[in-house]
């Protein structure tokens, strides 16, 4: 079972199932869990491009590598402009191995980062997932 600042490496269908994206796994942070939903922000290696341009992630955090804090094994830039919420159970399978979880301070700081001016849900097939992330 997936709790609040868990840790999963899984694919998301976004922005469609058809995506090239959508076939490569990311890390995702549980931000929140309510009920039976699941909410996560996208991990992914920090590069100026994702901060720059036209699509540039506007609310971010830029995070060490540092396994007291997290299991990055680069500098990781945590997307807060969008939420993925997935109804599914996540299994613990999909946790990384040096640690699942990050430290309460950094979720704090994304919980910040998220109420800045507001993110954007997402809410994900199940189907989707399912058929994308061979481990549901």
């Amino acid at each position: 079972m997936i709790n609040t600042q868990d840790v999963v490496r899984l694919k998301i269908p976004f922005p469609s199932i058809s995506s090239a994206l959508a076939y490569k796994a990311h890390m995702y942070i549980c931000h929140d869990k309510i009920e039976n939903v699941q909410k996560l922000v996208k991990c992914q290696t920090y590069k100026l491009s994702v901060i720059m341009g036209t699509n540039a992630v506007k609310h971010y955090i830029k995070e060490k590598p540092n396994i007291e804090r997290n299991p990055f094994n680069k500098i990781t830039l945590i997307d807060c402009d969008k939420s993925f919420n997935v109804q599914i159970e996540l299994p613990e399978s999909l946790l990384p191995k040096t640690r699942r979880n990050v430290c309460k301070e950094l979720h704090s700081e994304i919980l910040s980062k998220l109420q800045e001016d507001g993110y954007k849900e997402y809410m994900l097939s199940d189907t989707e997932l399912q058929l994308i992330n061979s481990k549901i």
